[in-house]
């Protein structure tokens, strides 16, 4: 599956964020993360994905720019209040079987190679009531390069509500930083690449369980899961939500 992006799209939204503010003054975490469907993920979710993207920058007039292969989390950002609020987020990664863990949000990129300790992002605004891509992947082949490893990718990722301070000023104009208003949700993402070109991206139960069937949001039951979203119902009764692509 590709995936395009413009250039020049993308520098004009990052000169926006560098000088946007917000006069909306949270007192509680207002941001979850959702799905590609809108949904909630709760707090405490370990969330696998497999699905494998062919990453492309189009530069018009240009051939499009390989940026390599990677397994994207899906996950987005939702703003729950009704003022722009600034978002941060702590992450850690736990495992990495080679490649680089890469996280986009709010407005700038940030990418390791190995285990980390818990590192944080920069603030930024997320709009009052918006959703946004947290741009969050594991880059398993770099730009124009020829293999792809394989394994896995884990990481820990919370986020964070932050405010905007004055911390002092030069030259009589004001200095700004952020500080913590509080801790929202946290979630496991573990990345998966076995090196073959299917792709099933949801909430994977914990441990193995035996699946007793599968059925389409409409309620028939399925012998086997279709493209789209799934419906599987678990022996011991519990039931995840599955996109197959």
């Amino acid at each position: 599956m590709k995936k395009l992006f413009t250039l020049c799209a993308a520098a004009i939204m990052g000169s926006v964020m560098a000088f946007a503010q917000s006069d909306y003054t949270p007192t509680e975490n207002v941001f979850q993360f959702v799905d590609e469907d809108g949904a909630v993920v709760a707090d405490g979710t370990t969330w696998e994905v497999y699905e494998k993207h062919d990453s492309l920058i189009n530069i018009p007039g240009l051939d499009p720019m390989d940026m390599g292969t990677m397994v994207l989390s899906g996950l987005s950002v939702k703003n729950t209040a009704e003022g722009d609020v600034y978002c941060a987020v702590d992450f850690q990664v736990t495992q990495i079987d080679g490649g680089t863990f890469q996280i986009c949000f709010p407005s700038k990129c940030q990418g390791v190679s190995s285990v980390t300790d818990v590192l944080s992002t920069d603030a930024g605004i997320v709009s009052a009531g918006s959703t946004k891509d947290m741009l969050t992947e594991w880059v398993i082949r770099p730009a124009y390069g020829n293999t792809e490893v394989t394994g896995v990718c884990k990481a820990t990722v919370q986020l964070k509500t932050m405010r905007q301070v004055q911390t002092g000023e030069v030259g009589g104009y004001p200095i700004y930083g952020y500080e913590l208003v509080a801790m929202g949700p946290k979630v496991d993402i573990i990345f998966h690449n076995d090196g073959t070109n299917a792709g099933i991206s949801g909430v994977a139960p914990a441990g193995k369980q035996e699946v007793e069937a599968y059925y389409s949001l409409d309620g028939r039951r399925r012998d086997v899961p279709q493209k789209g979203l799934n419906i599987v119902k678990y022996a011991d009764g519990s039931a995840k939500k599955v996109i197959v692509k």
